[in-house]
């Protein structure tokens, strides 16, 4: 069984397993960066959102498919 603390650092936590072995875990801020990396990744794959030279580009429901897919 794990028991959590949170500790003051920016980018990891610690806990603690039955045997009282200490364990770093990702943090808020790790967790946030990996999201937004994923994001951009998507955003990356549908151009109809930000290639302003695709004929997507100009297709609203293209664009309003693309952003559902996004979020």
């Amino acid at each position: 069984m794990l028991t959590h603390v949170e500790i003051a650092l920016p980018l990891i936590s610690i806990a603690s397993d039955s045997a009282g072995d200490r364990i770093a875990m990702p943090g808020k801020k790790d967790t946030k960066k990996k999201f937004m990396i994923e994001v951009s990744g998507v955003y990356q794959t549908l151009p109809a959102l930000w290639r302003i030279q695709s004929d997507d580009y100009s297709n609203r429901a293209k664009k309003a498919k693309n952003y559902d897919m996004l979020l």
